[in-house]
């Protein structure tokens, strides 16, 4: 793996200010946001069941790098810039080292153009090079005679700090984008050619050791919590914790908090973590959704029976709450198809909650007796 997850889109120059103002953002705003965020591919990578699917979204990836690259290229000098920090992130540990060595003046440069405002630690951090950084971060490496040292908290044009690019998907590597993934004869999906053991922990310890701050968020509000959770990383997200316990009631600019994730991910063992570090989770995000509503919407019976049995989620108190558990148990595995009569092909209808799905939900029991009927998707219809 890279690092550990994922990032980075153009999606346009909509600008939320949701403190600033009393109006609630649209699903069109949202939208929009998220796919600058470094949320965006860290889902699409996690969301993709198939090598096919892992493949498809990183050409999708490499087609805006082409874009990007093209700045550059268009560009000399610039091109000329970056091209240290792109070989180093190939893996060129020689340059690396004469960087370090004879070049340390920059080892705090930020590079423009399609690099984002990223130094040289931001791009070791993004391909997971835990030696390298070590090498960098090691005093004895440098001069005795520099007196500058290496900032860990420098922000790309993106606000991402080199902790958030530890959790890099691995469809988002520089290697990968050059050398393609491999599909594993495992478990059947992609992992980066050449392959690397995933150094995210060894890496986000480091930083933090030396002076990184963990509590700094990015454009759209995640800290570096929210992207462990999100990858189901509980290893880094324990070591987080342990550093900063504030981190754990963090919201990012749609009010989500970490336990809004582990919740979306069925993540069993993370919640518990969460709430070990006393995650409130009973607190709605921005558009009111509680925790234990993203468990219901899901379907999560298991997730929804966790959260009750812990006597935590009763924000809207015991007899709703216990309701809404029931309406959870009684849709699960009560899931219809049939064909979308507006040409959409098959999708599945829970009888229950009346909630339509493309995909076949994991909880689907297929009939055999049953006659395929038609319908239209979306549509809440008795069956």
């Amino acid at each position: 793996m890279g690092s550990a997850a994922g990032k980075l889109f153009r999606g346009g120059g909509t600008k939320i200010e949701f403190m600033e103002s009393t109006k609630m953002p649209t699903a069109k705003d949202m939208d929009m946001r998220r796919r600058n965020s470094l949320m965006f591919f860290m889902r699409d990578w996690q969301e993709s069941s198939t090598f096919e699917e892992q493949e498809a979204s990183m050409l999708q990836i490499k087609k805006y790098h082409q874009m990007e690259a093209k700045v550059s290229q268009d560009d000399p000098i610039l091109a000329k810039m970056n091209k240290i920090p792109l070989q180093i992130s190939l893996g060129d540990m020689r340059l690396l080292r004469e960087t370090v060595i004879m070049k340390w003046k920059d080892i705090n440069r930020s590079y423009q153009g399609p690099l984002l405002g990223e130094t040289v630690l931001h791009r070791v951090c993004r391909e997971g090079y835990l030696g390298a950084l070590k090498f960098m971060l090691d005093p004895n490496s440098k001069s005795i005679f520099e007196t500058e040292t290496v900032d860990p908290n420098i922000l790309n044009k993106r606000k991402r700090t080199a902790l958030m690019l530890c959790f890099t998907s691995p469809h988002f590597t520089e290697i990968t984008k050059n050398f393609g993934l491999e599909q594993d004869t495992e478990t059947g999906l992609g992992v980066p050619r050449p392959r690397r053991p995933d150094t995210a922990q060894g890496t986000i310890d480091l930083l933090l050791e030396h002076g990184i701050d963990p509590r700094q968020t990015c454009m759209t509000g995640e800290t570096a919590l929210h992207f462990a959770v999100s990858l189901r990383h509980g290893e880094a997200a324990e070591i987080l914790l342990k550093r900063s316990q504030d981190l754990v009631n963090e919201a990012d600019k749609d009010g989500d908090r970490a336990i809004h994730l582990a919740v979306q991910n069925g993540d069993h063992e993370i919640v518990n973590l969460l709430v070990d570090y006393q995650a409130d989770i009973n607190s709605p995000n921005y558009r009111r959704v509680t925790p234990l509503a993203v468990a219901c919407k899901r379907q999560d019976w298991q997730m929804v029976n966790h959260l009750l049995d812990k006597k935590l989620a009763r924000a809207v108190g015991d007899r709703e709450a216990d309701a809404a558990r029931l309406k959870a148990l009684k849709a699960y595995g009560q899931w219809v198809p049939y064909t979308d009569k507006m040409g959409g092909g098959i999708f599945y209808y829970n009888k229950v909650s009346r909630e339509s799905r493309r995909q076949a939900p994991e909880d689907y029991v297929k009939d055999k007796e049953y006659v395929m009927k038609s319908a239209t998707f979306g549509m809440h219809f008795y069956h």
